[in-house]
């Protein structure tokens, strides 16, 4: 999320420069379209190392059956979210609803019994 936000203020902060620069400084286009694509292509690899990390770091459990899986880099990227619940199709049940990711430290601590859940999986 940190990593998210530091992308998002650079690309703005590069686009602004470029912008403004051009506007009163009279820098030529050249440097403007460069910081904006530096900007640009910053941005894209960070939020695509922060969906990694988001697919790889933990697991997904399906709102019905309880199945927990890790979703393709592709499924992560292309399902709609809100903080931790993604929009996916359930592998176990192959239908569309709303899952929720977890860390390995929450299982730990489900299994210890330090986090109530409704049900484990089985």
């Amino acid at each position: 999320m940190v990593l998210g936000i530091i992308a998002t203020a650079f690309f703005l902060s590069m686009a602004m420069i470029g912008l403004l620069g051009y506007g009163l400084m009279n820098l030529p286009v050249v440097a403007m379209v460069l910081f904006i694509v530096i900007g640009a292509i910053a941005f894209i690899v960070s939020i695509g190392f922060c969906l990694l990390v988001e697919q790889k770091a933990g697991y997904y459990e399906c709102k019905e059956c309880r199945h927990r899986y890790v979703p393709a880099f592709t499924q992560v990227l292309f399902a709609p979210h809100i903080n931790r619940s993604r929009y996916m199709d359930c592998p176990c049940r192959g239908r569309s609803l709303a899952t929720k990711r977890w860390s390995h430290n929450n299982l730990r601590l489900q299994l210890n019994g330090l986090i109530k859940t409704e049900k484990l999986a089985k």
